[in-house]
């Protein structure tokens, strides 16, 4: 019943607003696709033109920049139709997992320059830089799937 209310709250928002709900529902999956498909043909096409291994930092640190654009976007999108107390539980969500991003990185970090003392060579710079990428990206995609809470059937059909 309450997720009932919340969907009719967030419909008669979106009207009041002059956006339709449907219309809303349907370009959010639309727009996702597109938004992470873009992201994904510009690594690849940096990736194209160098290979080198500044050229995979460069890509990664790219990847990670877009992803984290993309997990502002979102969160924002589904912060519009969240109740205040639900708004307030998500904040306090997201700078918890700010925290939990922070201290991967310190160990992401260590372990890269553990490997780089022990024979680990320069790849494990782009490694490093990529599995700080996957984070952005996993929040991100977790993000988007609370997305699906507000709008039912708008992620996953």
């Amino acid at each position: 019943m309450k997720t009932i209310f919340k969907t009719l709250l967030c419909a008669s928002i979106f009207i009041l607003t002059s956006v339709s709900l449907s219309a809303e529902e349907r370009n959010i999956a639309e727009e996702f696709e597109q938004d992470t498909a873009r992201l994904e043909k510009k690594i690849a096409d940096m990736l194209e033109s160098d290979y080198s291994t500044m050229g995979m930092i460069e890509a990664a640190n790219a990847q990670a920049e877009g992803y984290d654009a993309l997990l502002n976007k979102y969160y924002k999108i589904l912060m519009q139709c969240l109740t205040e107390a639900d708004k307030k539980v998500l904040r306090e969500s997201q700078r918890n997992w700010i925290k939990f991003r922070d201290g991967e990185y310190a160990v992401i970090s260590g372990l890269v320059a553990s490997r780089k003392y022990t024979g680990g060579g320069t790849m494990w710079g782009p490694v490093s830089v990529s599995m700080r990428a996957s984070l952005i990206k996993q929040r991100l995609m977790e993000i988007y799937a609370y997305i699906d809470v507000v709008y039912p059937g708008t992620v996953y059909e």
